[in-house]
């Protein structure tokens, strides 16, 4: 069973929320509350609100709240058992381990455990005498001892099954080898090694468990030079960096981020112990999200190939979502980093690194080398194509200073360029303020909500339900009035039937109901839709005539056939259904 709400209420009432929060975000106080920038999502202007009065938080730009555990969970990427076992360190306190399910938690458990096995297998393979083969590649590329120890790099044999063999010996069974992607069954059902004469590099989390790793083909016979785990409950890829463990240590303001294993490791070897990687996936949103906690700018090295800029372009715009500065390296010949620090030395990269462009002047130069500038068409289409990159630069600053560039690379008036660039952002505006337009008409009509997805079928009762849930939450003391008039059945959609459930539960064990109490029992983002209703509707004070409006239009509206009702039911059930609206009317 689920962790005792009182347990859940002391941890709460032992971590203060200010304490904890303050630690990762810089919060100034304004009123009874405190306010910062969310950690959780780019932002110029404080949204993201601390309530000390409840203990608890919300952010009115991207809709995160919930209390001291949640907040726990997401900054420190936990689940919610870690997150509360976090806590109860730092309060103090023992886990009542006997009263909640370990389930969940054991699986993780067992899984870094044979992870951790595995890795000893794959490094003790690596340096056996008897198979050289992994050890005489990684030397041969210039790894010292030290890098590979320091990286924990291994060798996956050569073999069906001697991974499987190994960790069976050790006591771990099939199901829990397979649950880490260690092996995978064939169409005999014979469980097989995953990797197979790769050289392998462990993904360790921050907290320096080994979550999953990457093998790099040493056969050449394989179509895939890199294979990685796959999602697996300890690691997703899309939300993980490689090498970020050892990087964030000595990061400062910026982080390097490489394309590829090799290269993090040839920089780090080289000093540059402030590189990290995507695992073997295009960076994503989560990622660039994780470089924002631990850096402020970033410095983008990926290899110079055009399927290696390609993936820098893509990278660009979600890296200046979460409010990184970025530079890119630009280096000629096609290298990559390793190749480049291994013919050319530390030095020359370092100098490299000095010489990195702006993401700004990098799109700028790469627009250029489309066009020839010694004609008038080519200067007129390399402004054609520079002009929308300009417009696209929140800061007026930003523009108006590579608009200087461009005027005096081309010689152009400047404030040509920059009319121009006016005029492609006042047509940029149209066409976001027809989106938002859009996105009005879906949140009025309620096809937006994708939390109560009942809502768009049911609008004004999905909307007296809200309502009356936030009455609920400023007028407790009529708790047991308001149920009587309307039981949880009789709310029309279900999930504001869940919430109420859950606001009675609380209040007949407790006699008061804080918003907390939802925390652990609804996911992050019904978390933050139930908070969302309360506190939007905090400024507005409500009766009890309103509530009862309010109930009459919920109970008429749950009588009504739903589209399906209508759709699956005969004439007869329908009549029978119209005639029962009209009794409750009279």
């Amino acid at each position: 069973m689920a962790l005792p709400e009182e347990f859940l209420m002391e941890i709460r009432a032992r971590n203060d929320i200010e304490g904890v929060v303050g630690a990762y975000v810089s919060l100034r106080r304004a009123g009874h509350n405190l306010i910062g920038l969310c950690p959780f999502h780019n932002e110029k202007t404080p949204s993201f609100t601390i309530y000390p009065e409840n203990d608890s938080f919300y952010c009115f730009g991207c809709g995160v709240g919930g209390d001291v555990i949640t907040f726990t969970k997401n900054i420190e990427n936990l689940d919610y058992i870690e997150a509360v076992k976090k806590l109860a360190e730092r309060a103090g306190m023992r886990m009542p381990e006997e009263q909640y399910d370990t389930g969940l938690a054991d699986a993780k458990r067992r899984l870094r455990e044979l992870n951790r096995e595995a890795a000893r297998f794959f490094y003790n393979s690596l340096i056996s005498a008897h198979n050289t083969k992994g050890l005489d590649y990684i030397k041969n590329r210039g790894a010292s001892e030290n890098s590979i120890k320091r990286f924990g790099l291994g060798y996956a044999p050569d073999s069906w099954d001697s991974l499987v063999k190994h960790l069976g010996s050790k006591g771990f069974s099939d199901e829990d080898i397979a649950l880490a992607d260690l092996g995978r069954r064939n169409r005999n059902n014979t469980l097989n090694d995953r990797f197979r004469d790769r050289l392998m590099f462990p993904i360790i989390d921050l907290q320096g468990n080994i979550i999953a790793f990457g093998g790099r083909d040493l056969s050449g016979e394989s179509k895939a030079k890199y294979v990685n785990t796959g999602d697996t409950l300890l690691y997703k890829k899309t939300a993980n960096l490689f090498a970020l463990n050892l990087a964030k240590k000595t990061a400062g303001d910026t982080l390097i981020l490489g394309e590829g294993y090799m290269d993090v490791l040839s920089m780090h070897q080289a000093g540059f112990t402030n590189a990290v990687a995507s695992c073997g996936t295009a960076l994503t949103e989560q990622q660039a999200a994780l470089l924002a906690k631990y850096a402020k700018a970033v410095i983008i090295a990926y290899d110079a190939d055009a399927a290696g800029q390609k993936a820098v372009k893509r990278a660009i715009p979600l890296l200046r979502k979460v409010g990184l500065s970025i530079k890119i390296l630009v280096v000629n010949g096609g290298k990559d980093p390793d190749e480049y620090i291994r013919s050319n030395g530390s030095g020359a990269f370092k100098a490299l690194l000095e010489r990195a462009v702006s993401d700004v002047e990098y799109l700028l130069l790469d627009a250029r080398g489309s066009f020839n500038l010694e004609v008038p068409e080519g200067k007129v289409a390399y402004l054609n194509a520079a002009v929308p990159l300009l417009a696209a630069l929140e800061s007026p600053l930003e523009r108006d200073a590579y608009s200087g560039k461009l005027a005096e690379e081309l010689s152009v008036e400047k404030s040509a360029i920059l009319q121009q660039i006016d005029y492609s952002r006042r047509k940029g505006g149209r066409e976001e303020r027809r989106k938002r337009s859009s996105e009005l008409v879906k949140q009025v009509t309620g096809r937006s909500d994708k939390i109560n997805r009942e809502r768009a079928q049911r609008l004004s009762a999905a909307d007296s339900e809200d309502k009356l849930i936030a009455y609920l939450f400023q007028n407790q003391q009529d708790f047991e009035y308001i149920i009587s008039k309307l039981p949880p059945e009789g709310m029309s959609t279900e999930f504001n039937r869940r919430v109420y459930k859950r606001f009675a539960e609380l209040y007949r064990q407790f006699g008061k109901v804080e918003i907390t109490g939802f925390a652990s029992v609804f996911s992050e983002a019904e978390y933050g839709a139930v908070y969302r209703i309360t506190e939007q509707r905090n400024e507005l004070r409500y009766n009890r005539e309103d509530a009862e409006r309010w109930i009459d239009v919920i109970l008429n509206e749950s009588s009504k056939p739903s589209e399906k009702e209508i759709a699956e039911s005969t004439v007869e059930d329908l009549n029978k259904k119209v005639q029962e609206l009209k009794k409750r009317k009279t």
